[in-house]
């Protein structure tokens, strides 16, 4: 099956959009206002709610990757007309305020 995603044509338009989009900080009061976040308030709740994932999430490493400062991929926060939603990242967005990280995520502008 080929890339299928109603935003782009292609997927060079896709990834185009994203090495052109900026890194911003995301604060949480940003953050409240980003549709599709679980905003889980506890590293045991996280736990929980990703180990329900077809493709659950390594918890453990993300918090030791924020705690050591290690590289790692930016969440991707997508903004259309209606509003701003999270396209990937949202396990390593609730982690980074669990630990009381404020992150940095790519801001894709779609609403042209």
């Amino acid at each position: 099956m080929g890339f299928r995603f109603p935003i782009f044509d292609t997927f060079q338009n896709f990834i185009s959009a994203l090495n052109s989009a900026p890194v911003i900080t995301l604060t949480k009061e940003h953050d409240r206002r980003v549709m599709n976040r679980s905003h889980t308030s506890s590293i045991d709740g996280l736990k929980s709610l990703v180990g329900g994932y077809n493709m659950p999430r390594d918890v453990d490493r993300i918090v030791q990757g924020y705690q050591s400062n290690a590289p790692m991929p930016y969440p991707i926060i997508l903004k259309g007309s209606k509003g701003e939603w999270i396209m990937a990242g949202n396990t390593r967005l609730d982690t980074a305020f669990i630990l009381g990280v404020i992150p940095e995520v790519l801001y894709v502008d779609v609403s042209a």
